[in-house]
């Protein structure tokens, strides 16, 4: 199996070099136009997917299959909080196939 990512002489990335060498200059050199950067973590990139994975109607299952999470179950306890905007939706699209079948 071949690896995705090498650091320059083909060897497997250690986070803390990754980290030194490429991600902290790269986001130092973002926050001076975007301050709200400022202590962005490579984790934080990990929430950022699975959150616009269901803000585009992506299973449960699939984003856990995504992350990597042993079962759903884990992965609703920490993203479960993003469901609560769509509960309105939810009850607008219940409010119009009701209105439809009357």
């Amino acid at each position: 199996m071949s690896l995705v990512f090498t650091s320059p002489n083909g060897h497997p990335l250690r986070s803390p070099n990754f980290r030194r060498s490429v991600w902290t200059p790269a986001v130092g050199g973002l926050t001076l136009d975007f301050p709200d950067l400022d202590g962005l973590r490579i984790h934080d990139l990990r929430h950022t997917a699975a959150s616009l994975a269901l803000s585009c109607g992506a299973n449960m299952k699939a984003i856990q299959r995504m992350l990597g999470h042993k079962n759903a179950s884990m992965t609703l306890d920490v993203y479960g909080h993003l469901y609560t905007e769509d509960l309105e939706a939810l009850s607008d699209r219940l409010d119009e196939r009701y209105r439809g079948a009357a």
